[in-house]
């Protein structure tokens, strides 16, 4: 198993880490400016997935979570 080198990163800075993890997680939340949309599990947020499916995927889920719209902010 390869060794981890420790790594210094000064204070106030954001890291994004990629750490996959599967759960079946409801989307309560969809980010317009750039794709995302944020995923709950068991009533908390736990995160946002950034990283789009395949179109026919997106194509499926944007046809049904047009029906379930409750509110709609511009952001």
């Amino acid at each position: 198993m390869p060794q981890l080198e420790a790594i210094t990163i000064p204070s106030g800075v954001w890291v994004k880490t990629k750490a996959y993890q599967y759960a079946d997680c409801r989307i309560p939340s969809i980010r317009k400016d750039s794709f995302g949309w944020g995923l709950d599990l068991d009533g908390r947020q736990v995160g946002m997935f950034e990283f789009p499916p395949d179109r026919v995927s997106q194509k499926a889920f944007f046809s049904i979570a047009q029906k379930l719209i409750r509110y709609e902010t511009k952001s």
